[in-house]
């Protein structure tokens, strides 16, 4: 046992360390811009920018929004275009809505520009946030595994009496409890998007894609439907339609009579998150969400049966 403790210390070590070296990278580069010199300067672009992104085989697709900000300035009288925060970047879709309030069109903003390259700008030198992140992020290394290490002494003894005295049932168990565990997510995901407002939007695109597999000759097929969305005056465009994670399929058929819903040009309802408008939703509920529920049972009275059988 405490060789396996020692060995994880080690891992957490490790990573640890590296983490240290990116955050102390990361510090100096932030520091440098204190020279740097301020400049007045004015927001010219304030947007959302979607992209298409597909998963691995075509599993889901997913469309990443990030806030978009460009501004002009003048040094050495010459103007310049930046469009950089701060170091190490402001653009995740978590930090959107704050990022375009906090820079809207026409704004005016003080610009901190490197005097030895004036092309390098930001608007921020000191954010308080990242560097909150940092700190926190420095803890998940050690206290994630020591966490893990922690749970599996205290259920390590029930683990191995159970497994050794009814492995499959309790292989069935667990798996039950997994997608149990699935099935409470989804429906309290669906339970707060049903409360979310409604806007108008309409269906952009339409289409099944088409993926090849590993067998040769062999495709697998997935409805692709984008929206596109306006909520305080910004444009956002998503793919997700309900709440479920969509999977592809071998029978094209079946992506095609989901198209057949949403036509291309096709007004919709949209709920979105009000605190979060990039994320939204067409329907918050699906015939879906009862499959991971009866999968459970089914799991759960099947490892009942097993343990009967012993």
């Amino acid at each position: 046992m405490w060789t396996g403790f020692m060995w994880m210390l080690i891992v957490c070590g490790t990573i640890q360390a590296a983490l240290l070296v990116a955050l102390i990278v990361y510090l100096w580069l932030l520091f440098a811009t204190r020279h740097w010199l301020p400049a007045d300067g004015m927001i010219v672009t304030s947007r959302v920018v979607s992209r298409g992104t597909e998963s691995v085989r075509g599993a889901d697709t997913e469309i990443a929004r990030t806030p978009l900000v460009e501004y002009e300035y003048q040094a050495n009288g010459k103007s310049f275009r930046g469009d950089r925060i701060m170091i190490g970047g402001a653009n995740s879709e978590s930090e959107l809505e704050s990022v375009l309030g906090q820079y809207p069109l026409g704004a005016k903003v003080i610009v901190y520009y490197n005097p030895a390259d004036p092309q390098q700008a930001v608007l921020e030198r000191f954010p308080a946030r990242r560097l909150w992140g940092c700190g926190v992020l420095m803890l998940f290394p050690f206290g994630v595994p020591l966490a893990a290490i922690w749970i599996y002494n205290l259920a390590a003894d029930w683990v191995s009496a159970a497994w050794i005295a009814e492995p499959w049932a309790f292989s069935v168990g667990v798996l039950g409890l997994a997608i149990l565990a699935y099935a409470i997510v989804l429906t309290a995901l669906s339970v707060r998007a049903s409360a979310w407002p409604t806007t108008r939007g309409k269906i952009v695109l339409a289409h099944v894609a088409e993926f090849s597999t590993e067998d040769p000759g062999v495709s697998r097929f997935k409805p692709s439907v984008l929206f596109d969305y306006t909520v305080n005056g910004r444009h956002y465009r998503s793919g997700r339609v309900t709440m479920m994670v969509g999977f592809s399929s071998r029978i094209s058929h079946l992506s095609r009579r989901t198209l057949a819903k949403y036509p291309e040009g096709t007004e919709v309802d949209v709920h979105y998150n009000p605190k979060w408008p990039a994320a939204a939703v067409l329907h918050p509920w699906s015939a879906g969400h009862l499959y991971p529920w009866l999968i459970a049972a089914v799991l759960f009275a099947l490892a009942w049966r097993l343990m009967g059988l012993q």
